[in-house]
């Protein structure tokens, strides 16, 4: 009894001895108007007078992560939270900092620790909903924004996001009530009412042609991105209506808003997929493979990854990772690497040279992590293409399957595509010459794996194949895969897991065929690419 009692004393001296919570306003305000110099020399002030300054070290770990330091900013917040830090905010950009070291396990739990602290400020519910987005934890993500909703109801954005997690997860009616709620807030939010036109089908009698063009032609010049994504829009309006060529000339004009920005570098990709190929030439690849691992489906974007990827994962065995970028992120921190995940043909060369196993090990248990799931599971994210070799050679239980698809069709569906700036392994998208040229490094890349990759462990997918003859294809994959045919990888529309890419709504229709051949309807525009085409043999 007298030991408890001492103890109970002592608990009271220390709590009694620990200065309350108070907040670096003035750090946090040289913080969020980007004056970093004058908050990092407030929060050295606030140490000298006490070490342990939650608030102090805190700010200091905000500073070390947007210095592209993940690892020292998780130091400083770690220490902020032995200190005693009460708020939700250090949980959730302890979060993003682990996503940045290529740790989503640790980031979960960070996430989780942070939801439980009730969070109630924009920037940290922004920031969570954004981390379980990156995370395709979409119906967790909903609940966040829903909640941001309600703290402002008169703010676009918090709509925005929530109907972009609602579309992931399949509910499109509800997605474009809260993309419409969102326009009625702010008219001139252009994002907002481009994705109306980007995720439902426009007819003559009803569509937002009109709309779009207004917007269009009073655009704010400063916001490219928006202005983009509305060319986009009007390009696949015209698309629903029949209209091939306008389609192209708007598809044009959104892309020529970043062309001074973002100039051609085919020397980038031609130096990457030459990588590739002579990393397949050169490791050591086991044609011997477990019926336990992986499997990975790569390709072009718009190629089928996505019907595969729900044709697949409609098996009772295979869980849908979605589009993980955690073995490009493994390779590129091996090699003391960050920031935005990027495929080069430096990143490529040197996989020869670090060791793939622990790359490999690490990746399976991030990804179990993700999913919540020791089983097999699939990753669908295209540029892992230029990874393969890596990826069989880093994990001897994986399979990849390799989508390809007519080269004038991946020409026009690529072209199509919205690809936001930030991501460089999308950016020879933006002109048709350098698309072209990309297409058919891609398929001679393709017939290199074939040559020198096991059947075993990877096998080729034509889109056409696919769609044509549904079973046959699907009973060839799955015995690729080692898994027994089940009837509802044939009913893969009645796949309720989420689906984060721009297939998801086409996904949830069934097969059809109408996109085959598509290319001739917008032939004459698109004559850059299909002249590339011709010159190399594939067209």
């Amino acid at each position: 009894k007298r030991i408890k009692v001492f103890k109970s004393i002592l608990r009271v001296i220390q709590m009694s001895d620990r200065t309350e919570f108070r907040r670096q306003q003035a750090a946090r305000n040289y913080l969020s108007s980007g004056r970093y110099q004058e908050a990092y020399t407030v929060c050295q002030q606030a140490l000298s007078a006490n070490p342990n300054d939650p608030d102090a070290l805190y700010i200091l770990g905000m500073l070390a992560l947007w210095s592209d330091q993940p690892k020292r900013a998780l130091m400083f917040f770690r220490d902020a939270f032995a200190a005693g830090h009460p708020e939700a905010g250090p949980h959730a950009h302890a979060a993003r900092a682990f996503l940045a070291a290529n740790a989503p396990d640790k980031a979960l739990i960070r996430i989780e620790h942070a939801l439980s602290l009730n969070p109630d400020d924009w920037e940290t519910l922004h920031l969570i909903g954004g981390l379980l987005t990156s995370l395709d934890r979409h119906e967790q993500a909903a609940n966040v924004f829903a909640k941001l909703i309600s703290l402002a109801p008169e703010q676009p954005v918090p709509h925005m996001l929530l109907g972009s997690s609602l579309l992931y997860t399949g509910q499109t009616d509800a997605a474009l009530e809260s993309f419409r709620r969102a326009c009625s807030i702010a008219p001139d939010y252009l994002a907002a009412l481009a994705q109306i036109a980007l995720s439902e089908t426009q007819t003559p009698d009803q569509n937002c042609l009109s709309e779009l063009v207004k917007a269009w032609q009073t655009r704010n010049p400063t916001d490219i991105e928006g202005a983009r994504q509305i060319g986009h829009a009007i390009a696949k309006t015209y698309l629903d209506l029949g209209e091939a060529g306008l389609a192209c000339d708007w598809l044009g004009k959104a892309k020529s808003l970043v062309h001074e920005s973002v100039p051609t570098d085919t020397g980038k990709s031609e130096q990457a997929f030459s990588a590739s190929s002579d990393l397949a030439r050169s490791l050591n690849i086991s044609h011997d493979v477990s019926e336990d691992g992986p499997v990975f489906i790569v390709g072009l974007p718009r190629s089928g990854t996505t019907l595969t990827d729900r044709i697949l994962t409609s098996h009772s065995k295979l869980t849908p990772a979605g589009e993980r970028n955690e073995f490009l992120k493994g390779l590129m921190l091996s090699q003391g690497k960050s920031g935005e995940p990027d495929v080069t043909a430096e990143i490529i060369e040197t996989a020869s040279s670090v060791d793939l196993t622990a790359i490999g090990d690490q990746y399976l248990a991030n990804i179990r992590a993700v999913i919540e799931d020791s089983g097999r599971f699939t990753d669908k994210l295209p540029v892992n293409v230029f990874l393969v070799a890596a990826i069989l050679a880093a994990i001897p239980s994986a399979r990849v399957v390799c989508l390809r698809r007519q080269p004038a069709d991946c020409v026009f569906s690529i072209y199509r595509q919205f690809f936001p700036i930030r991501l460089p392994f999308y950016h020879y998208a933006l002109r048709l010459g350098s698309l072209g040229s990309y297409v058919c490094d891609f398929l001679d890349l393709v017939e290199t794996y074939e040559d020198c990759l096991p059947e075993s462990r990877f096998t080729v997918l034509d889109y056409e194949s696919l769609v044509s003859d549904t079973e046959t294809e699907t009973r060839r994959l799955l015995s690729f895969c080692g898994l027994d045919f089940e009837p509802q990888c044939l009913e893969f529309e009645n796949n309720s897991a989420a689906v984060s890419t721009a297939s998801t709504t086409q996904v949830r229709q069934g097969v059809y065929t109408s996109s085959v051949g598509k290319w001739r309807d917008a032939e004459d525009k698109l004559s850059p690419a299909l002249k590339i085409l011709k010159e190399r043999g594939r067209f």
